[in-house]
């Protein structure tokens, strides 16, 4: 997030510059917050995450993407992400209640 920026608008610019998609939000979802990370220097941090349902401005053939950010874009079902190494246990809850379709507050 830079200075100045809102979550929102940090959302919209990351996924841009991650996937070269131009997006607009729907919604918000959810946001967490009780997720601890640590990482192998030893730094601990509390981190927040604001989850929104974005929209593409215009449709995207995702095959073809290749930049500095991004190796590959691809669709995943839900038995394909159930297997993936995730980098946090919070992504995992943050995935199951999207595809459930429900949100819990308090996280």
């Amino acid at each position: 997030m830079e200075l100045g920026e809102s979550s929102l608008e940090t959302a919209i610019r990351e996924f841009a510059e991650e996937t070269g998609i131009k997006v607009t939000a729907k919604r918000l979802l959810n946001v967490y917050t009780n997720s601890e990370h640590h990482y192998p220097n030893g730094d601990i941090c509390q981190s927040v995450t604001f989850i929104y349902e974005m929209v593409a401005e215009e449709n995207y053939d995702i095959s073809t993407h290749r930049d500095d950010e991004s190796l590959e874009l691809r669709f995943f079902t839900k038995e394909e992400i159930d297997q993936l190494a995730l980098a946090f246990d919070s992504h995992r809850l943050m995935i199951e209640e999207y595809v459930s379709g429900s949100f819990a507050m308090g996280h």
